[in-house]
Protein backbone atom coordinates (compact mmCIF):
# COMPACT_ATOMS: atom_id res chain seq x y z
CA UNK A 1 0.00 0.00 0.00
CA UNK A 2 2.74 2.20 0.75
CA UNK A 3 4.63 1.80 -2.56
CA UNK A 4 1.13 2.46 -4.15
CA UNK A 5 0.47 5.67 -2.42
CA UNK A 6 4.39 7.01 -3.59
CA UNK A 7 3.24 6.00 -7.37
CA UNK A 8 0.39 8.03 -6.56
CA UNK A 9 2.08 11.06 -5.57
CA UNK A 10 4.70 10.93 -8.12
CA UNK A 11 1.88 11.07 -10.87
CA UNK A 12 0.62 14.37 -9.36
CA UNK A 13 3.90 16.08 -8.67
CA UNK A 14 3.68 19.40 -7.26
CA UNK A 15 6.98 21.06 -8.65
CA UNK A 16 7.19 19.80 -12.18
CA UNK A 17 9.12 21.58 -13.63
CA UNK A 18 12.11 20.06 -11.27
CA UNK A 19 11.81 16.95 -13.61
CA UNK A 20 12.43 17.59 -17.24
CA UNK A 21 10.47 14.40 -18.57
CA UNK A 22 7.29 15.81 -17.31
CA UNK A 23 8.04 19.41 -19.56
CA UNK A 24 5.48 17.84 -22.16
CA UNK A 25 2.18 19.83 -22.22
CA UNK A 26 -0.63 18.17 -25.11
CA UNK A 27 -2.40 20.13 -27.68
CA UNK A 28 -5.65 20.67 -26.49
CA UNK A 29 -4.53 22.77 -22.89
CA UNK A 30 -2.50 24.50 -25.51
CA UNK A 31 -5.66 25.62 -27.50
CA UNK A 32 -6.78 27.15 -23.90
CA UNK A 33 -3.46 28.93 -24.11
CA UNK A 34 -2.75 30.25 -27.88
CA UNK A 35 -4.54 33.92 -27.89
CA UNK A 36 -2.31 34.62 -24.95
CA UNK A 37 1.02 32.87 -25.84
CA UNK A 38 0.35 34.43 -29.29
CA UNK A 39 -0.04 37.76 -27.73
CA UNK A 40 2.42 38.22 -25.72
CA UNK A 41 5.00 37.04 -28.36
CA UNK A 42 4.21 39.80 -30.79
CA UNK A 43 4.74 42.16 -27.33
CA UNK A 44 7.76 40.52 -26.87
CA UNK A 45 6.77 39.26 -23.36
CA UNK A 46 6.45 35.65 -23.39
CA UNK A 47 6.30 34.04 -19.77
CA UNK A 48 8.13 31.00 -21.52
CA UNK A 49 8.85 29.08 -24.42
CA UNK A 50 6.31 26.88 -25.83
CA UNK A 51 7.59 24.14 -28.82
CA UNK A 52 6.85 20.94 -30.10
CA UNK A 53 4.65 20.21 -27.18
CA UNK A 54 7.49 21.34 -24.89
CA UNK A 55 7.80 24.25 -22.59
CA UNK A 56 10.86 25.19 -21.00
CA UNK A 57 11.22 28.41 -19.44
CA UNK A 58 12.93 31.83 -21.03
CA UNK A 59 16.49 32.57 -20.98
CA UNK A 60 19.21 35.15 -21.08
CA UNK A 61 18.62 34.79 -25.22
CA UNK A 62 15.05 35.98 -24.48
CA UNK A 63 16.50 39.29 -23.20
CA UNK A 64 17.44 39.90 -26.74
CA UNK A 65 13.82 39.69 -27.39
CA UNK A 66 13.07 42.01 -24.90
CA UNK A 67 15.77 44.13 -25.97
CA UNK A 68 13.82 44.80 -28.96
CA UNK A 69 11.01 45.41 -27.46
CA UNK A 70 12.05 47.81 -24.60
CA UNK A 71 13.78 49.78 -27.56
CA UNK A 72 10.88 50.03 -29.27
CA UNK A 73 8.79 51.44 -26.50
CA UNK A 74 11.23 53.86 -25.24
CA UNK A 75 11.53 55.61 -28.74
CA UNK A 76 7.54 55.45 -29.01
CA UNK A 77 7.86 57.30 -25.58
CA UNK A 78 10.70 59.73 -26.86
CA UNK A 79 8.55 60.46 -29.89
CA UNK A 80 5.70 61.06 -28.11
CA UNK A 81 7.05 63.14 -24.65
CA UNK A 82 8.90 65.09 -27.79
CA UNK A 83 5.45 65.86 -30.03
CA UNK A 84 4.14 66.95 -26.10
CA UNK A 85 6.69 69.53 -25.29
CA UNK A 86 5.58 71.39 -28.74
CA UNK A 87 1.60 70.87 -27.83
CA UNK A 88 1.14 71.68 -24.64
CA UNK A 89 1.39 74.89 -23.35
CA UNK A 90 1.48 74.24 -19.84
CA UNK A 91 3.99 72.48 -18.13
CA UNK A 92 1.50 70.53 -15.10
CA UNK A 93 0.07 69.04 -18.35
CA UNK A 94 3.20 67.80 -19.65
CA UNK A 95 4.49 66.72 -16.07
CA UNK A 96 0.70 65.02 -15.79
CA UNK A 97 1.18 63.10 -19.48
CA UNK A 98 4.98 62.52 -18.47
CA UNK A 99 4.28 60.59 -15.23
CA UNK A 100 2.04 58.62 -16.71
CA UNK A 101 3.70 57.47 -19.91
CA UNK A 102 6.90 56.73 -18.17
CA UNK A 103 5.04 54.69 -15.64
CA UNK A 104 3.93 52.23 -18.78
CA UNK A 105 7.46 52.33 -19.60
CA UNK A 106 9.21 51.21 -16.19
CA UNK A 107 6.39 48.80 -15.85
CA UNK A 108 7.36 47.26 -19.26
CA UNK A 109 11.05 46.66 -18.24
CA UNK A 110 10.30 45.51 -15.08
CA UNK A 111 8.05 42.74 -16.45
CA UNK A 112 10.18 42.25 -19.26
CA UNK A 113 13.16 40.96 -16.62
CA UNK A 114 10.85 39.15 -14.32
CA UNK A 115 9.64 37.19 -17.57
CA UNK A 116 13.49 35.99 -17.39
CA UNK A 117 14.15 35.60 -13.55
CA UNK A 118 10.53 33.82 -12.91
CA UNK A 119 10.94 31.76 -15.93
CA UNK A 120 10.98 28.44 -13.78
CA UNK A 121 7.79 29.77 -11.87
CA UNK A 122 6.12 30.58 -14.46
CA UNK A 123 6.77 26.95 -16.14
CA UNK A 124 6.23 25.67 -12.75
CA UNK A 125 2.71 27.36 -12.88
CA UNK A 126 1.97 25.82 -16.46
CA UNK A 127 2.69 22.89 -15.97
CA UNK A 128 1.23 21.85 -12.58
CA UNK A 129 -2.48 23.60 -14.31
CA UNK A 130 -1.68 21.23 -17.32
CA UNK A 131 -1.59 18.17 -14.28
CA UNK A 132 -4.64 19.67 -12.69
CA UNK A 133 -6.60 19.26 -16.74
CA UNK A 134 -5.01 16.16 -16.87
CA UNK A 135 -5.98 15.09 -13.51
CA UNK A 136 -9.50 16.61 -12.99
CA UNK A 137 -10.97 16.22 -17.06
CA UNK A 138 -14.17 17.91 -17.92
CA UNK A 139 -15.18 18.49 -21.63
CA UNK A 140 -17.39 21.50 -20.15
CA UNK A 141 -14.62 23.22 -18.60
CA UNK A 142 -12.60 23.34 -21.39
CA UNK A 143 -15.16 24.53 -23.48
CA UNK A 144 -16.07 27.46 -21.11
CA UNK A 145 -12.14 28.18 -20.46
CA UNK A 146 -11.94 28.51 -24.41
CA UNK A 147 -14.55 30.58 -24.50
CA UNK A 148 -13.20 32.74 -21.86
CA UNK A 149 -9.89 33.01 -23.23
CA UNK A 150 -11.15 33.89 -26.64
CA UNK A 151 -13.88 36.12 -26.01
CA UNK A 152 -11.51 37.92 -22.74
CA UNK A 153 -8.83 38.92 -25.67
CA UNK A 154 -10.30 39.43 -28.46
CA UNK A 155 -12.62 42.10 -26.17
CA UNK A 156 -9.63 43.55 -25.14
CA UNK A 157 -8.45 43.77 -28.54
CA UNK A 158 -11.78 45.96 -29.95
CA UNK A 159 -11.52 48.03 -26.90
CA UNK A 160 -8.17 49.06 -27.72
CA UNK A 161 -9.09 49.66 -31.38
CA UNK A 162 -11.73 51.61 -31.01
CA UNK A 163 -10.30 53.96 -28.21
CA UNK A 164 -7.11 54.30 -30.88
CA UNK A 165 -8.92 54.50 -34.14
CA UNK A 166 -11.67 57.05 -32.32
CA UNK A 167 -9.01 59.15 -30.98
CA UNK A 168 -7.14 59.56 -34.06
CA UNK A 169 -10.11 60.55 -35.68
CA UNK A 170 -11.44 63.22 -33.32
CA UNK A 171 -8.57 64.10 -31.51
CA UNK A 172 -6.20 66.88 -32.55
CA UNK A 173 -3.85 66.36 -30.09
CA UNK A 174 -3.08 62.70 -31.09
CA UNK A 175 -0.50 61.30 -33.51
CA UNK A 176 0.50 58.06 -34.39
CA UNK A 177 3.71 57.57 -31.94
CA UNK A 178 1.32 58.16 -29.61
CA UNK A 179 -1.36 55.75 -30.39
CA UNK A 180 1.18 53.35 -30.76
CA UNK A 181 2.68 53.73 -27.94
CA UNK A 182 -0.74 53.23 -26.01
CA UNK A 183 -1.46 50.45 -27.98
CA UNK A 184 1.29 48.54 -26.40
CA UNK A 185 -0.26 49.51 -23.22
CA UNK A 186 -2.73 46.08 -23.75
CA UNK A 187 0.17 43.84 -23.18
CA UNK A 188 -0.69 45.23 -19.45
CA UNK A 189 -4.13 44.47 -19.59
CA UNK A 190 -3.13 41.04 -20.93
CA UNK A 191 -1.57 39.90 -18.20
CA UNK A 192 -4.25 40.80 -15.62
CA UNK A 193 -6.36 38.62 -17.84
CA UNK A 194 -4.20 35.87 -17.99
CA UNK A 195 -4.15 36.12 -13.59
CA UNK A 196 -7.97 35.81 -14.43
CA UNK A 197 -8.00 32.44 -16.67
CA UNK A 198 -6.08 31.16 -13.79
CA UNK A 199 -8.37 31.90 -11.20
CA UNK A 200 -11.25 31.09 -13.62
CA UNK A 201 -9.08 27.41 -14.32
CA UNK A 202 -8.76 26.85 -10.71
CA UNK A 203 -12.56 27.33 -9.67
CA UNK A 204 -13.84 25.45 -12.53
CA UNK A 205 -11.17 22.37 -11.29
CA UNK A 206 -12.10 23.04 -7.48
CA UNK A 207 -16.24 22.43 -8.20
CA UNK A 208 -15.21 19.51 -10.79
CA UNK A 209 -13.66 17.90 -7.57
CA UNK A 210 -16.30 19.04 -5.45
CA UNK A 211 -18.93 17.55 -7.47
CA UNK A 212 -16.85 14.07 -7.74
CA UNK A 213 -16.82 13.70 -3.92
CA UNK A 214 -20.27 14.73 -3.58
CA UNK A 215 -21.65 11.81 -6.63
CA UNK A 216 -19.53 9.37 -4.17
CA UNK A 217 -21.34 10.59 -0.86
CA UNK A 218 -24.72 10.52 -3.00
CA UNK A 219 -24.51 7.24 -4.59
CA UNK A 220 -23.90 4.15 -1.79
CA UNK A 221 -22.91 2.06 -4.71
CA UNK A 222 -19.46 4.43 -6.10
CA UNK A 223 -18.72 3.60 -2.03
CA UNK A 224 -15.28 1.38 -2.68
CA UNK A 225 -14.38 -0.94 -0.19
CA UNK A 226 -12.53 -0.32 2.70
CA UNK A 227 -9.06 -1.25 1.39
CA UNK A 228 -8.84 0.59 -1.20
CA UNK A 229 -11.21 3.89 0.05
CA UNK A 230 -7.63 4.81 1.68
CA UNK A 231 -5.78 5.25 -1.63
CA UNK A 232 -8.95 6.76 -3.44
CA UNK A 233 -9.36 9.18 -0.62
CA UNK A 234 -5.17 10.55 -0.63
CA UNK A 235 -5.32 11.13 -4.62
CA UNK A 236 -8.76 13.14 -3.82
CA UNK A 237 -6.52 15.01 -1.70
CA UNK A 238 -3.73 15.07 -3.59
CA UNK A 239 -5.57 16.91 -6.29
CA UNK A 240 -6.90 19.19 -4.06
CA UNK A 241 -3.10 20.24 -2.95
CA UNK A 242 -2.25 20.65 -6.72
CA UNK A 243 -4.91 23.57 -6.72
CA UNK A 244 -3.59 25.12 -3.49
CA UNK A 245 0.00 24.69 -4.77
CA UNK A 246 -1.27 26.53 -8.48
CA UNK A 247 -2.84 29.17 -6.44
CA UNK A 248 0.27 29.46 -4.44
CA UNK A 249 2.48 29.64 -7.17
CA UNK A 250 -0.04 32.12 -9.50
CA UNK A 251 0.16 33.99 -5.93
CA UNK A 252 3.94 34.58 -6.44
CA UNK A 253 3.97 35.23 -10.07
CA UNK A 254 1.27 37.53 -9.94
CA UNK A 255 2.17 39.78 -7.46
CA UNK A 256 4.02 42.72 -9.22
CA UNK A 257 1.69 42.56 -12.05
CA UNK A 258 -1.58 42.63 -9.75
CA UNK A 259 0.37 45.61 -7.87
CA UNK A 260 1.38 47.72 -10.53
CA UNK A 261 -2.20 47.38 -12.70
CA UNK A 262 -4.12 48.93 -9.45
CA UNK A 263 -1.49 51.27 -9.38
CA UNK A 264 -0.90 52.53 -12.91
CA UNK A 265 -4.45 52.75 -13.23
CA UNK A 266 -5.16 54.72 -10.05
CA UNK A 267 -2.44 57.18 -10.62
CA UNK A 268 -3.29 57.31 -14.68
CA UNK A 269 -6.95 58.49 -13.57
CA UNK A 270 -6.12 61.27 -11.10
CA UNK A 271 -3.86 62.12 -13.40
CA UNK A 272 -6.31 62.60 -16.61
CA UNK A 273 -8.89 64.14 -13.79
CA UNK A 274 -6.48 66.78 -13.42
CA UNK A 275 -5.66 67.43 -16.97
CA UNK A 276 -9.32 67.53 -17.55
CA UNK A 277 -9.94 70.14 -14.62
CA UNK A 278 -7.41 72.27 -15.40
CA UNK A 279 -8.53 73.08 -19.07
CA UNK A 280 -11.78 73.38 -18.12
CA UNK A 281 -10.73 75.90 -15.35
CA UNK A 282 -8.40 77.98 -17.62
CA UNK A 283 -10.36 77.33 -20.46
CA UNK A 284 -6.98 76.62 -22.84
CA UNK A 285 -8.01 73.63 -24.65
CA UNK A 286 -10.13 73.71 -27.73
CA UNK A 287 -13.58 72.74 -26.99
CA UNK A 288 -13.32 69.37 -29.19
CA UNK A 289 -10.19 68.35 -27.77
CA UNK A 290 -12.06 68.82 -24.19
CA UNK A 291 -15.07 66.72 -25.02
CA UNK A 292 -12.63 64.02 -26.72
CA UNK A 293 -10.09 64.09 -23.67
CA UNK A 294 -13.31 63.40 -21.64
CA UNK A 295 -14.61 60.98 -23.06
CA UNK A 296 -11.45 59.16 -23.63
CA UNK A 297 -11.11 59.56 -19.67
CA UNK A 298 -14.40 57.83 -18.90
CA UNK A 299 -13.52 54.91 -21.84
CA UNK A 300 -9.82 54.25 -19.91
CA UNK A 301 -11.42 54.38 -16.40
CA UNK A 302 -14.55 52.06 -17.33
CA UNK A 303 -11.95 49.32 -19.45
CA UNK A 304 -9.68 49.27 -16.78
CA UNK A 305 -12.45 49.17 -13.76
CA UNK A 306 -13.74 46.31 -16.14
CA UNK A 307 -10.65 44.43 -16.45
CA UNK A 308 -9.66 44.84 -12.28
CA UNK A 309 -13.48 43.82 -11.15
CA UNK A 310 -13.18 40.91 -14.17
CA UNK A 311 -10.36 39.62 -11.69
CA UNK A 312 -11.84 40.24 -8.47
CA UNK A 313 -15.27 38.53 -8.93
CA UNK A 314 -13.29 35.56 -10.58
CA UNK A 315 -10.76 35.66 -7.92
CA UNK A 316 -14.30 35.91 -5.48
CA UNK A 317 -15.56 32.67 -7.38
CA UNK A 318 -12.79 31.08 -6.54
CA UNK A 319 -12.96 31.09 -2.40
CA UNK A 320 -16.23 30.28 -2.81
CA UNK A 321 -15.88 26.79 -4.43
CA UNK A 322 -13.20 26.03 -2.08
CA UNK A 323 -15.36 27.01 0.70
CA UNK A 324 -17.82 24.65 -0.86
CA UNK A 325 -15.95 22.19 -1.48
CA UNK A 326 -15.15 22.57 2.21
CA UNK A 327 -18.60 22.05 3.17
CA UNK A 328 -18.49 18.98 0.94
CA UNK A 329 -15.92 17.03 3.06
CA UNK A 330 -17.77 17.68 5.85
CA UNK A 331 -20.95 16.14 4.49
CA UNK A 332 -19.06 13.05 3.06
CA UNK A 333 -17.81 12.40 6.70
CA UNK A 334 -21.38 12.97 8.16
CA UNK A 335 -22.55 10.12 5.20
CA UNK A 336 -19.53 7.70 5.61
CA UNK A 337 -17.98 8.66 9.16
CA UNK A 338 -15.43 6.03 9.13
CA UNK A 339 -11.81 6.32 10.42
CA UNK A 340 -10.11 6.67 7.06
CA UNK A 341 -12.67 9.60 5.97
CA UNK A 342 -11.92 11.29 9.17
CA UNK A 343 -8.45 11.02 8.54
CA UNK A 344 -9.02 12.86 5.36
CA UNK A 345 -11.20 15.27 6.08
CA UNK A 346 -8.24 16.12 9.09
CA UNK A 347 -5.97 16.45 6.77
CA UNK A 348 -8.12 18.31 4.07
CA UNK A 349 -8.65 21.01 6.43
CA UNK A 350 -5.03 20.96 7.93
CA UNK A 351 -3.92 21.82 3.95
CA UNK A 352 -6.90 24.65 3.66
CA UNK A 353 -6.14 26.36 7.18
CA UNK A 354 -2.29 26.31 6.93
CA UNK A 355 -1.64 27.10 2.69
CA UNK A 356 -4.74 28.50 1.23
CA UNK A 357 -4.18 31.72 0.96
CA UNK A 358 -6.25 35.01 -1.27
CA UNK A 359 -4.19 36.50 -4.08
CA UNK A 360 -2.33 39.80 -1.95
CA UNK A 361 0.23 41.56 -4.22
CA UNK A 362 2.83 41.56 -1.51
CA UNK A 363 0.26 41.62 1.37
CA UNK A 364 -0.87 45.24 0.63
CA UNK A 365 -4.25 44.48 0.23
CA UNK A 366 -6.64 41.09 -0.83
CA UNK A 367 -8.11 40.61 -4.38
CA UNK A 368 -11.15 40.29 -3.20
CA UNK A 369 -15.06 41.09 -4.42
CA UNK A 370 -15.12 44.06 -2.21
CA UNK A 371 -11.64 45.83 -3.65
CA UNK A 372 -13.37 47.45 -6.45
CA UNK A 373 -15.61 49.38 -4.36
CA UNK A 374 -13.00 50.43 -1.77
CA UNK A 375 -10.76 51.45 -5.14
CA UNK A 376 -13.37 53.50 -6.64
CA UNK A 377 -14.19 55.08 -3.11
CA UNK A 378 -10.58 55.71 -2.97
CA UNK A 379 -10.01 57.49 -6.59
CA UNK A 380 -13.38 59.26 -5.68
CA UNK A 381 -11.91 60.87 -2.05
CA UNK A 382 -8.81 62.37 -4.45
CA UNK A 383 -10.97 63.50 -6.86
CA UNK A 384 -12.99 65.79 -4.70
CA UNK A 385 -9.78 67.01 -3.18
CA UNK A 386 -8.57 67.85 -6.91
CA UNK A 387 -11.65 69.78 -7.04
CA UNK A 388 -11.36 71.29 -3.81
CA UNK A 389 -7.98 72.73 -4.74
CA UNK A 390 -8.90 73.80 -8.20
CA UNK A 391 -12.57 75.80 -7.41
CA UNK A 392 -12.27 76.37 -3.64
Amino acid sequence: MAQRKMQSRYQFDLHPSENLLQNVVDKEFQNLLTPFYFLTMIFCLRKYDLRDNYVTPNTKRDLVTCALGMFIAYMLLFCTLRYFATVFDTSTVFAMYLITYVQYAINYTILCFLNVIEGKLNVDVLLILHQINKSLQSSADDRKLKYLSWMSTSGLLVVYFLLVFFKLLLDPLWNWSRATFIATTLIFDLELLYIVFIAYFLACKTDTWRQMLQEKRMYPENVISNENEEIELDEKLLKFEMIINALELTKKSSRWTILFHFVIAFTQALAYFEILILWIKNNSADPKVTSSHLYGVILWVFKSLITETFLCITCEVLYRRIAAAQVEVILYLAYHPSCTVRRFKKNFFRLSKIRLEMLSPWGIFSVDAALPLRMVALLANYIIVLLQFAFL
